[in-house]
């Protein structure tokens, strides 16, 4: 909107009054029809922003790095219904917390639960949870539908703000179809390459690693 009424004000400059009228009404519009919610991690080092409009979308900053530039997030599912996607906010509630988990399974004998925790709860009865760690995100959609769903994809569209260098594995590398690349035994090599070099046409293994600048690196994994 901003560039189109620059445009129009040069053109016409005996109704600049009114151009600027319907620009602020414009801006007006945009901005309550835009919601943004924060959350820090515990030792505030970590930011995230939700963005919620017509897409949801997540930025993540680490102090005055750029962990994540607006990277939209969606769930689809078999109703067609897209949960993230021109959601309504109805509540946004916020939680700290840090607690003790028993681990006899692993190398320490109890681990330490340390994060904080924003809930963006959506009008169809589904919220996104998002929380921080001083070292990391992690996020989720819950849905409290009666009866089952079915999760047809999951959209996460990860974007950086530069063109960084990547180590990233690719599934089968040999199949010949993308089909055929499901079948693998997660054992390949990795390769290293801008993020605009990456073959958009094949699977990758997780994690992916991302060489940030200030010698600062991000893995992105799912669980």
């Amino acid at each position: 909107c901003c560039q189109f009424m620059i445009k129009i004000v040069s053109r016409m400059k005996r109704c600049k009054s009114n151009l600027i009228v319907i620009f602020l009404l414009l801006v007006s519009f945009t901005i309550q029809g835009q919601k943004s919610y924060n959350l820090f991690s515990p030792n505030e080092k970590l930011k995230a922003e939700i963005s919620v409009g017509e897409y949801t979308e997540i930025t993540l900053l680490h102090e005055e790095t750029i962990v994540l530039a607006p990277s939209a997030v969606s769930m689809i599912l078999q109703n067609g219904e897209v949960l993230g996607k021109e959601g309504e906010v109805l509540r946004v509630t916020k939680a700290s917390v840090d607690k003790v988990i028993p681990s006899p399974f692993y190398t320490k004998e109890e681990v330490r639960d340390v994060y904080n925790e924003v809930a963006i709860h959506y009008r169809g009865n589904y919220r996104l949870v998002l929380r921080l760690y001083d070292d990391g995100m992690a996020y989720r959609f819950e849905t409290n539908k009666r009866g089952s769903i079915t999760v047809v994809s999951e959209i996460a569209d990860y974007n950086f703000d530069n063109n960084y260098k990547v180590y990233a594995s690719y599934v089968n590398s040999t199949a010949p179809s993308f089909d055929e690349q499901f079948f693998n035994s997660f054992e390949n090599p990795y390769v290293v390459a801008p993020v605009t070099e990456l073959d958009n046409e094949r699977l990758l293994i997780l994690p992916v690693l991302v060489e940030l600048e200030e010698g600062k690196k991000t893995m992105h994994n799912r669980s």
